[in-house]
């Protein structure tokens, strides 16, 4: 199952676009980021430049309330990085949920994010 791009609202859209390049990470989480945003594409098809937005943002929030680094994440264990993995998707699928506008599509990107985490522990955690 897919969500339509018509069930987010745009203008929110368009500024997560704009997000995308206000975040200082290092070029292997930009890549992490990316590929994400890939996996949940398939599920939810609206602009990969949004979703690698939502996914900055989901970063940000969680650096700015469990104050962290990109670095200081890196540098944990795999088990402390798969939980702190675990927050950001959960903060990631608040932000996307507050811009769907059909409630409905909930379970869709529910499965989203559980696909793009299970992608996440396969692809990069132990690496």
């Amino acid at each position: 199952m897919v969500i339509g791009t018509h069930s987010f609202v745009s203008s929110t859209l368009k500024e997560a676009e704009i997000d995308l390049n206000k975040i200082q990470i290092t070029p292997y989480q930009r890549q992490m980021v990316v590929d994400i945003a890939k996996v949940i594409h398939e599920f939810i098809p609206i602009s990969e430049l949004a979703l690698r937005g939502f996914v900055l943002r989901s970063v940000k929030e969680f650096q700015l309330k469990y104050k962290i680094t990109p670095k200081e994440i890196a540098d944990r264990s795999p088990l402390e990085r798969k939980e702190a993995m675990k927050i950001g998707f959960s903060i990631l699928e608040e932000q996307l949920a507050r811009v769907l506008r059909n409630q409905s599509d909930r379970s869709i990107l529910k499965e989203a994010m559980n696909k793009a985490f299970e992608y996440y522990v396969d692809n990069f955690l132990y690496k």
